[in-house]
């Protein structure tokens, strides 16, 4: 019986014959040992895929598996390529790929390929393609190879190039299947006409132009040929690098070939002009296509609306809209969403909405493009509540909002400052299964930062990386120029570290925020050190980088270091405009250099560059604070001569530099100035006019303006209330400035100078109950008080002779680490000096010049003044006999001298005590000091404490200073001490 039954007769004889053959059941060390192994399984394999049937039984009962090698395989191709079935070698070539270690060898691969093309099985000759690329990358390689089987191999077809050349297409392969055109031009070959159209198409889709040049070049070479489709994609090449001349030279060349254009090469042509902003030309072509009897399509029409509309030629859009119904040929939803599109550009939302009521009257549903379109629009006219409805009806309508459609409504309500909802819509998107993207979270972030909500800005940040959502440039952009707006610079250096670890390259905009959050700071060297960087890196500075630089540079007071880098600007070709020159100006005049302001504006008119109301405001504004106002109106009057008309601020800065100098009649003229011109005073006019009135006393005009204010309806602000507050307390009508106050506490206005004008307010009139009452309210609403606070307490309770409540204020300032300042001592001294307790003087002047606090020229006066009262004759004897005693000659030769000569003496101790750096005895100061005083030399007195004072002379605890008292008592009350200069 035989092994096989189920085979057909013939295969079982042939099955049978090969297992009676030797070398059936041979094995590979016999093969070996002939040394012919892979032609002689080849001779095997041969046999049973001549034999019908199925050859994998047979080959799997033998040991041909284990023996079959890529040389055996091609071995068995070169043999049976042209007796056996194609479809059959495929089979036993996929068997065999799989049992062999190694894959099969390039020349297997062609010489199959070859055999299934000639057969016509393109299809799977296009998967052996795929098959033999992905392990032999390299075109040539490939290309020899089928070159010579495809010789080698008798009624080849030149389709196998075609396939090779369209499987490198299919694979995204582009450059490679130009490669292997281009290589064809060395041989006989060529690829077909159909098969390079298709190349180009793609090339042309890829952008890879280098490459499709090459190619259309190639093909004139050899003949390939042209028809109408390889026009029509020569036309869009020539539009996609912008040569709109030779693109429309290509009806003339078809012409010129015998190919006439066809409706294809009119819609190519026409929609390329239109995409490139010539439409009207493509109304012409639509025209002459008519004239040519060739119907326009749907295509061609949207094009022309779609242009039309990019042009803002609306009537044309239309018209065209109207030429296409008479066609008759219906509008689609294409037609529709060009139209919309084109008039919420224009702003003409009305006009859209009736649009998208046509549309879905006729039956057209409209998509989310379409509403997309509408909600872009109303964001664009600033109308977030119609944008909001829009999207609310497109859900209505069942049409899903896309990405896109969360995209613009989030950006439109952070740009509206709607924070709030744009997260709760980022929420929504997710819950609805769809994936914010990185321009998704980018304009909440910036919004966040915008609004100050740094933290916030950060953790939403954050956040993104839960979602498996990466950052872009732009995220990272809005937060480091966030948080460097908000003065966090190290954190924005934290975020600028990361951004570059995770390999986004920051660009001009990332260093610009740190530059000017840097500048800003006062970190003028950070700031040095980020421009620099971006040079390292190739990033070029623009002219904002470089204004920050100048600005921030004059503002920390390093005028030369500001005029370098607007030198290095210079050098570096980037010409400053107007706008930097201003800047540079306006920093200038803000830090008081007016003369280097002034070579500036020179400058700039050199330049050829013409001033404008900002620069010739900032310019105005700095000769009045800097109280110049002959220079200021100089330029003020060369404004008007060059047809320039001052502003608001120009006005507001004379009114201000007329008012330091009380000329009120100025101030009036140009208050008056900024109404006859139709401006609006604002609220820094009216605060100016009225502090300038408070100042003078002029209560009454001030509140005429106050309430004129009022009726313009400028709000006041705190600046304004608090300047008729210091007005009423200076002219002591307290009970008004009682009311202004409890208006600004309705108002929230309150500050630390409110309460500090009114405490002083009710101290100078003794008023001290009320006084310190505000002192508790003032604590009671949180805002801390100052030194000023607590100087106005101690010298009103001073001079009321309320000593110890004065000194409790004094320990309190102390216990509230506000440190007393030179006003605060000179009060207390003033009024114990005038009480004639010298004591407390003394011990007062100690603790000021021993805490830091430097005395200024009041307090050396109030000092002489105190120490300069009559003394009784006893005391003066004892004070004489102290100097008789002291080591100090100086000190000692006063006695027995007239007026005049002891005033030489008194001179002279001084001068030398200066000249030679003489540092007196610590018992000799005293009596020096005292002795000056009571001759009345009051100035040489003062020089000689101030001596004193530099030298870090105060009292010390031990050294007997004896001075009288009130009752004409000995006390001691203050001693000398050395103190190190260190």
């Amino acid at each position: 019986m035989s092994r096989f039954p189920n085979l057909r007769p013939s295969f079982n004889r042939c099955l049978q014959a090969r297992c009676s053959s030797p070398l059936f059941f041979s094995n590979s060390a016999v093969i070996k040992d002939s040394g012919t192994d892979a032609e002689a399984v080849a001779r095997e394999i041969s046999s049973i895929l001549a034999c019908a049937g199925n050859w994998n039984i047979l080959i799997a009962s033998s040991d041909i598996p284990g023996r079959i090698t890529p040389e055996a395989l091609s071995a068995v191709l070169r043999r049976r390529i042209n007796l056996v079935d194609a479809r059959r070698l495929l089979d036993f070539f996929a068997w065999a790929d799989s049992q062999m270690g190694r894959p099969p060898n390039i020349e297997s691969f062609t010489t199959l390929a070859v055999h299934l093309c000639n057969s016509g099985l393109f299809g799977p000759a296009n998967g052996l393609f795929e098959r033999m690329i992905s392990i032999y990358p390299s075109p040539s390689s490939v290309l020899d190879s089928l070159k010579d089987n495809f010789i080698d191999i008798q009624g080849s077809t030149l389709k196998v190039f075609d396939v090779l050349i369209d499987t490198y297409k299919r694979n995204g392969l582009l450059k490679e299947a130009s490669e292997v055109v281009l290589l064809m031009k060395v041989g006989s070959f060529t690829p077909s006409l159909r098969c390079c159209n298709g190349l180009l198409k793609e090339l042309l889709r890829a952008n890879l132009m280098n490459s499709f040049w090459e190619v259309h070049d190639f093909m004139l070479r050899t003949q390939v040929g042209q028809d109408v489709y390889t026009f029509s994609t020569l036309i869009s090449a020539y539009f996609r690098v912008g040569d709109v001349l030779s693109a429309k030279g290509v009806i003339t060349e078809m012409g010129e070939k015998g190919c006439d254009p066809n409706a294809v090469i009119y819609n190519t042509l026409i929609g390329g002009l239109c995409r490139c902003g010539n439409s009207k030309e493509g109304r012409l072509l639509l025209d002459e296509m008519s004239s040519q009897g060739m119907k326009p399509d749907i295509i061609v029409y949207n094009s022309l609306i779609d242009g039309f509309m990019r042009e803002d030629s609306m009537d044309e859009a239309f018209k065209i809209r109207d030429d296409m119904v008479a066609s008759s040929i219906q509008p689609n939803l294409i037609t529709y969403n060009n139209l919309i599109r084109g008039l919420c550009k224009m702003g003409k939302m009305g006009e859209a909405h009736e649009l998208l009521k046509e549309m879905v009257r006729v039956g057209w549903n409209p998509d989310a493009m379409t509403y997309n379109f509408i909600i872009e629009g109303h964001f664009r006219e600033n109308n977030s509540k119609c944008a909001f409805q829009v999207f609310v009806d497109m859900k209505t309508r069942f049409v899903s909002p896309n990405v896109y459609t969360y995209s613009l409504m989030i950006s439109g309500l952070c740009r509206g400052g709607e924070l709030e909802n744009a997260v709760s819509l980022l929420e929504e998107m997710i819950a609805r299964g769809l994936k914010p993207n990185a321009i998704v979270y980018s304009p909440i972030i910036s919004g966040q930062c915008r609004e100050g909500r740094v933290e916030e800005a950060c953790l939403i940040f954050n956040n993104m990386k839960d979602r498996n959502v990466l950052p872009d440039a732009h995220c990272y952009n809005s937060l480091i120029n966030g948080i460097c707006k908000a003065g966090k610079m190290e954190e924005a250096k934290h975020y600028f570290a990361q951004m570059k670890e995770r390999g986004i390259s920051p660009n001009a905009f990332t260093y610009a925020s740190l530059i000017h959050g840097h500048s800003k700071g006062g970190e003028m060297s950070e700031a040095d050190f980020y421009f620099k960087e971006m040079f390292t890196l190739g990033i070029k500075p623009n002219d904002v980088i470089y204004t920050t630089l100048i600005d921030g540079h004059c503002k920390a007071g390093d005028i030369p270091k500001a005029l370098s880098t607007f030198h290095f600007m210079l050098r570096n070709g980037l010409l400053p405009d107007l706008q930097t020159y201003s800047v540079f100006m306006h920093s200038l005049t803000k830090i008081g250099k007016m003369q280097e302001a002034f070579q500036v504006f020179h400058e700039l008119q050199e330049k050829g560059l013409h001033p404008d109301i900002y620069t010739y405001s900032s310019l105005i504004s700095g000769f009045c604070k800097a109280g110049d106002m002959l220079k200021a109106m100089s330029l003020y009057d060369e404004m008007h001569k060059n047809g320039i008309e001052p502003n608001v601020v120009t006005y507001n800065a004379l009114i201000d530099g007329f008012g330091k100098l009380a000329d009120f009649d100025s101030m009036r003229r140009f208050f008056k100035c900024i109404q006859e011109k139709g401006l609006e005073p604002t609220s820094v006019t009216y605060t100016t006019m009225i502090d300038g009135f408070c100042k003078s006393g002029n209560l009454a005009e001030a509140f005429e303006l106050f309430d004129e204010m009022l009726l313009r309806g400028t709000l006041p602000d705190r600046f304004v209330y608090n300047a008729l507050l210091h007005g009423c307390c200076r002219a002591g009508n307290l009970e008004k400035a009682m009311d202004l106050f409890n208006e600004m506490l309705v108002k929230e206005f309150t500050a630390e100078l409110t309460f500090n004008t009114l405490i002083d307010g009710f101290c100078k009139q003794r008023r001290l109950e009320e006084a310190t009452e505000l002192l508790r309210l003032m604590l009671e609403k949180k805002i801390m008080p100052n030194n000023v606070t607590y100087t106005a307490l101690i010298d009103g309770h001073s001079k009321a002779g309320k000593l110890e409540e004065a000194h409790n204020l004094l320990s309190e300032m102390e216990k509230r680490n506000i440190m007393p300042n030179t006003v605060t001592y000179t009060s207390l001294i003033y009024v114990y000096g005038k009480l004639g307790n010298l004591g407390m003087v003394s011990s007062l002047f100690k603790e000021m010049v021993t805490k830091g606090v430097v005395p200024d020229e009041v307090t050396y006066d109030v000092m002489i003044h105190a120490f300069s009262k009559e003394v009784d004759a006893a005391e003066a004897l004892r004070l004489q006999e102290n100097v008789l005693v002291c080591n100090n000659t100086c000190a000692a030769e006063f006695p027995g001298l007239n007026q005049q000569e002891e005033l030489c003496k008194a001179q002279d101790l001084v001068n030398e005590l200066k000249e030679y750096d003489i540092n007196p005895d610590e018992s000799d100061f005293p009596t020096q000091f005292h002795c000056l005083c009571t001759k009345g030399f009051m100035n040489e007195a003062k020089e000689l404490l101030k001596i004193m004072v530099d030298r870090g002379l105060v009292p010390k605890n031990n050294t007997s200073f004896s001075l009288a008292d009130g009752s004409s008592q000995i006390s001691p009350a203050m001693d000398v001490r050395y103190v190190s200069q260190n």
